[in-house]
C-alpha cells in the first residue's frame, strides 16, 4: 500500500525527491549535489536528516561520497554480457564511455 508523501518520514520525503531530479536528469550522472548546508536550507531541515537520506541514496547506489569533495550522482553501470567475448576497451567505447589504464606504481628490480 502507498502512502501519501505526508505520511512517510521526512529523510525519505527528501530521499524521494532528490531521486526524482535523478530519474528525471535534473541531476545527471557526475553531478555534484549540493552542499548538506545548502541541502538543510532548501528542504527546511536538520543536517540528521538530510545525511540520513543521503545515506540512503548511496545505499540504493545512486549517489556517492567523495571524501572532502561532497556528494555525486553515481554515473551508470557497465552492462556486460557474459556470453559475448568482447575487449574491455570496445565494450567501454560501445557504451559511450572512454576505457583508460594507467599505471599505480612501478618498481625497478
Amino acid at each position: 500500500m502507498k502512502h501519501p508523501q505526508g505520511d512517510l518520514p521526512h529523510y525519505l520525503q527528501i530521499k524521494a525527491q532528490l531521486q526524482s531530479r535523478i530519474t528525471s536528469g535534473a541531476l545527471k550522472a557526475g553531478d555534484k549535489l549540493p552542499s548538506e548546508r545548502e541541502l538543510c536550507a532548501a528542504f527546511a531541515t536538520t543536517r540528521i536528516t538530510i545525511r540520513e537520506s543521503l545515506a540512503q541514496l548511496e545505499a540504493s547506489g545512486a549517489i556517492y561520497r567523495a571524501d572532502r569533495r561532497g556528494w555525486f550522482v553515481t554515473p551508470a553501470r557497465l552492462w556486460l554480457d557474459p556470453t559475448q567475448n568482447t575487449n574491455f576497451h570496445r565494450l567501454c567505447q560501445e557504451q559511450g564511455r572512454q576505457a583508460r589504464t594507467a599505471l599505480l606504481a612501478a618498481e625497478h628490480t
